[in-house]
């Protein structure tokens, strides 16, 4: 019996196994509602779309605006029957940070009817946002 299992194991670490190939299907599923916008006229059409808008003004080397990030995410799928979260990329669109008056990362400003309602800058809680909205999105 010794021999026989000498000889298997023998055999076993001297084979190579191959296994069939697969083939592996993904479907990415958008994680998120948050829209990046990408234009200042892309930005003019999100605030006459009719919902309330929160804009976050962020940069990508910003790390308050990373922590933020995923809040707004939480946001926007909560509330995508009643607000629109978009992103603003200030490194990408100055002039548009500029016309806003953004003087400091993250700085998230809230739109109703095209103009301007209330902003915060800064990192803030989860429970602070939804006040912040709250407000604007009842009907």
């Amino acid at each position: 019996m010794n021999a026989l299992r000498t000889t298997v194991f023998a055999t076993l670490r001297n084979a190579t196994f191959t296994a069939p190939a697969r083939t592996f299907t993904t479907t990415r599923v958008a994680a998120t509602k948050v829209v990046q916008i990408g234009s200042t006229d892309a930005f003019e059409s999100v605030l006459t779309s009719g919902k309330p808008v929160l804009v976050d003004f962020f940069a990508t080397w910003c790390g308050p605006c990373r922590t933020l990030a995923p809040l707004l995410d939480k946001l926007a799928k909560d509330k995508a029957d009643a607000l629109s979260v978009v992103k603003v990329d200030c490194d990408e669109l100055q002039e548009l940070a500029a016309k806003h008056s953004v003087s400091a990362l993250p700085t998230v400003v809230l739109f109703k009817d095209g103009k301007e309602v209330d902003r915060f800058m800064g990192v803030r809680d989860p429970k602070f946002i939804e006040n912040f909205v709250a407000p604007h999105t009842q009907k």
